[in-house]
C-alpha cells in the first residue's frame, strides 16, 4: 500500500526499493562507516538511522497488515515471509553494530542525560543480548508463530446449514434461548478440538526455540531474557507472582458475587460454559451497529466529544483506508493497532461481528491508535515505541474514558446501563484470566522440559484457581483443559499479558479522577500519552496523575470502586 512519510526523509532517497536488500545496504554501510566527531554530529546520526530504520519497519508491518487480512493468500504470506527472511536478518546484524558504535562514541556523554536516559538504557540491554546466532532462531520464531493466525483464521462450522467463521459464532453465545447457546458453544468447541493437536506441536516447537535463544543469549531461561528484551526495568517476576496472588484475593470473590448473580437472573441451577455470554436483564445482545461504517462514524463522534482532535485522528485513518474492521473467513483472528513509523497515521484490524463488544474493541484500539498519534513527534523512533504497561493504559483508559458517551451508540439508558454492567464485569473477568494465563507461561519458561501432559496439568491446576468458580464444566473437562489455546499472546507474543492487568489498574486510576475532575483527568492523560517512551514507566503514571502500583492495598481499593459501580447498576437494572 502506498504512503507518504509523515516526516519529508532527508537522508533516505524516495525512489528506494525497500524489498531490495541491494539498495538499502549501503544507506546502512555509510551510517556505520562514519564517525560522528561532536555531540550535535551524533545526534544527527541517530536521527537518520532512525529514518532508515522507520521506513524498513514500516514496510515490514504493511506486509504483516495484508497477511493477517487474507492469511489464505499465498502471495501476501510469500511477501510477510521473504521480509522476515530476507531483510530482518540483514538488518538485525547492522544495527547492533550501530548500537556498539553509540555506545562507543566519545560524545555520548555530551547528550542530555535525562532526554537520552531511556534510549541509553534500552540500547546497552540490547547489545548486551544480541547474538548473531540467534537472527535466523529469531526468524523461525517469526515464521512459525504465523501459523497460530493461520489455523484459526481457518476454522469454521457448519450452523443450522450456513458456514460460520468461529468469531460469528459468538453471536449465538449471547442469544436468550440457552439451547441455542449450548449447540453454538459445543459446536465451537468440538471445532476448535479439531486441532489440538496442532497447536500443541506447534507451541512445543515455539518453546523449544524460545528457550534456546535465551540461552545462546545467556540468560538462564526465556522468562530472563524477555523481560530484558521487553524492557522490565521497573518490576521483578517476583512482583507478577505476589500480582498473581493479589487478584486471587481480591478479585476472585466479587467474581463470585457477579456468577451468584448472573445463575439467579437466568434462573438457572447451576451456571454451564455456554451461560457465561449472554447478557443479563436484557431477551436480546446488545446490537449497537449493524455496518462498520456506523461503528467508525459513532466512535469518531465519542472521541470528538472526550477532547477536541482525537476525532480527527480516526478521520485521518479513514481517509487513508488505514481501517479493517469486518470479519470474514481467512483472516487472522483478533484485533490491533499497527502503528505505522514513517507514515505516521496507524491501521486498526480487528474482526466486527455487530456485537458491543467490537464496540469495545474498536475504542480500545482508537486509543492505542490516539497514542500512536501523540507520540508520532517525539525526535527518537525508540521513544515511539511504547512497553505495554503504557500502550494497554491508553487504550483501556479510553474504553473508560467512552462511557459517558454511549448514548451515541444507544438511546435507551437501560441499554447503557448494561454497557455499563458489562465493562465492569468484563474487568473482573479479565484480571483472574490474565493471572492464569501469565502464571501459565512463568511456569512453562523456567521448565522448557516438561512434557505436554504436565503443561496440561500445571494449566488445570491454574484453571482450578482462577476460572471456575460457580461454573459446572463437567463433561467439558478436555475443552477447559485447552482453553489457553485460545490465547493468541501465548504463541505470538510470550509474556505480553500481565501488562493488561497492570494497565487495568492504571485505567480505573484514571477512570475515578475523571470522575472527580473530567478535564484535568483527560489532560493528564493526553499529557502522558505524548511522552511515549521517553522516561521510565512510574514517571509516565504521574504524568497520567496515577501510581504504578499493583500492591494489595491499591488492588483492593480499586476493586471496592469496581464493585460498588456494579452493584448501583445492577440496582438500577433490577428495578
Amino acid at each position: 500500500m502506498p504512503h507518504t512519510p509523515y516526516r519529508a526523509r532527508r537522508y533516505l532517497t524516495p525512489e528506494i526499493d525497500l524489498d531490495d536488500w541491494s539498495q538499502l545496504e549501503p544507506f546502512f554501510t555509510e551510517l556505520l562507516e562514519r564517525r560522528p566527531d561532536s555531540a550535535a554530529a551524533l545526534e544527527e546520526w541517530i536521527t537518520e538511522c532512525d529514518e532508515l530504520t522507520a521506513a524498513v519497519a514500516e514496510s515490514g508491518a504493511w506486509k504483516y497488515i495484508r497477511m493477517t487480512c487474507q492469511t489464505d493468500d499465498d502471495e501476501r504470506r510469500e511477501a510477510y515471509y521473504h521480509f522476515i527472511r530476507e531483510i530482518e536478518p540483514r538488518l538485525k546484524p547492522l544495527l547492533f553494530e550501530f548500537q556498539k558504535l553509540y555506545l562507543a562514541n566519545p560524545h555520548l556523554e555530551e547528550l542530555d542525560p535525562i532526554r537520552f536516559e531511556v534510549y541509553n538504557r534500552s540500547t546497552r540491554t540490547a547489545v548486551e543480548l544480541f547474538r548473531e546466532e540467534n537472527i535466523p532462531l529469531q526468524t523461525e520464531v517469526e515464521e512459525q508463530s504465523q501459523q497460530y493466525g493461520r489455523i484459526l483464521g481457518g476454522m469454521t462450522v457448519d450452523f443450522r446449514g450456513e458456514e460460520k467463521t468461529l468469531q460469528q459464532m459468538t453471536i449465538f453465545l449471547k442469544d436468550a434461548d440457552r439451547d441455542t447457546r449450548r449447540e453454538a458453544w459445543i459446536l465451537t468447541a468440538q471445532r476448535r478440538l479439531q486441532d489440538r493437536a496442532e497447536l500443541d506441536e506447534l507451541f512445543d516447537s515455539l518453546l523449544q526455540l524460545r528457550h534456546q535463544i535465551a540461552r545462546n543469549a545467556g540468560c538462564d531461561d526465556f522468562r530472563a531474557y524477555r523481560w530484558r528484551t521487553g524492557g522490565r526495568f521497573d518490576y521483578t517476576p517476583a512482583d507478577c507472582l505476589r500480582f498473581h496472588e493479589v487478584i486471587e484475593e481480591t478479585v476472585l470473590p466479587l467474581v463470585v458475587e457477579q456468577r451468584r448473580l448472573r445463575r439467579e437472573v437466568l434462573g438457572l441451577a447451576e451456571l454451564r460454559p455456554w451461560d457465561l455470554s449472554v447478557d443479563l436483564f436484557l431477551e436480546r445482545p446488545l446490537r449497537p451497529f449493524e455496518r462498520s461504517e456506523e461503528l467508525v462514524e459513532g466512535v469518531i463522534d465519542i472521541f470528538d466529544r472526550l477532547h477536541e482532535g482525537l476525532g480527527d485522528k480516526l478521520r485521518e485513518m479513514r481517509r487513508l483506508e488505514h481501517l479493517d474492521l469486518d470479519n470474514r473467513k481467512g483472516k487472522a483472528p483478533g484485533g490491533y493497532n499497527c502503528p505505522l513509523p514513517e507514515t505516521g497515521v496507524p491501521f486498526i484490524f480487528m474482526n466486527a461481528i455487530g456485537l458491543h463488544r467490537d464496540l469495545t474493541t474498536m475504542i480500545h484500539e482508537g486509543g492505542h491508535a490516539v497514542h500512536s498519534f501523540l507520540a508520532r513527534d517525539l525526535a527518537l523512533l525508540e521513544y515511539r515505541h511504547t512497553p505495554a504497561e503504557v500502550s494497554e493504559l491508553a487504550s483501556m483508559s479510553m474504553e473508560l474514558l467512552a462511557l459517558p458517551h454511549l448514548e451515541r451508540f444507544y438511546a435507551d439508558e437501560r441499554d447503557r446501563d448494561l454497557a455499563v454492567y458489562q465493562q465492569f464485569n468484563g474487568i473482573l473477568e479479565l484480571l483472574p484470566w490474565v493471572a492464569a494465563v501469565d502464571a501459565f507461561q512463568h511456569w512453562i519458561y523456567t521448565n522448557p522440559e516438561h512434557s505436554p501432559g504436565e503443561r496440561t496439568e500445571r494449566w488445570q491446576e491454574l484453571v482450578e484457581r482462577y476460572l471456575v468458580p460457580e461454573v459446572d464444566w463437567s463433561g467439558r473437562e478436555e475443552v477447559l483443559r485447552t482453553l489457553w489455546h485460545r490465547q493468541l499472546h501465548i504463541f505470538e507474543m510470550p509474556f505480553y499479558y500481565i501488562e493488561y492487568a497492570i494497565a487495568q489498574l492504571g485505567a480505573l486510576q484514571i477512570w475515578r479522577n475523571h470522575a472527580r475532575d473530567g478535564r484535568e483527568a483527560i489532560t493528564a492523560y493526553l499529557r502522558a500519552l505524548a511522552m511515549g517512551y521517553s522516561r521510565p514507566i512510574p514517571e509516565i503514571y504521574r504524568n497520567a496523575g496515577i501510581t504504578f502500583d499493583f500492591s494489595p492495598e491499591v488492588v483492593g481499593e480499586l476493586m471496592t470502586a469496581v464493585g460498588e459501580q456494579l452493584r448501583e447498576v445492577t440496582e438500577r437494572l433490577r428495578g
